[in-house]
């Protein structure tokens, strides 16, 4: 069993929920992420993750933390592995 530390819809849902919220087109967000419009659209449509660079920079646009845009939760218990 596979156990996701990030929820890839949350965080697209709550990409897409943002930037409605700030009253931004996805090209103007990609225009402000320096990102194709196409980038936008896979991560509001659950394609993908955007990499850390551009999860910084999404914080920084909507003015929240990492772990709400994450929806990271400290509660929650983690084992971790460890590979050599």
């Amino acid at each position: 069993m596979k156990t996701e530390i990030i929820n890839k819809e949350f965080v697209s849902n709550n990409i897409k929920r943002m930037r409605k919220v700030k009253r931004m087109t996805q090209l103007e967000l990609a225009r402000k992420l320096g990102v194709c419009i196409c980038s936008v659209k896979a991560r509001e449509n659950n394609v993908s993750l955007p990499n850390l660079k551009n999860i910084i920079a999404l914080c920084n646009c909507f003015n929240m933390r990492l772990d709400d845009l994450i929806g990271f939760d400290y509660n929650r218990k983690f084992k971790f592995v460890w590979y050599n």
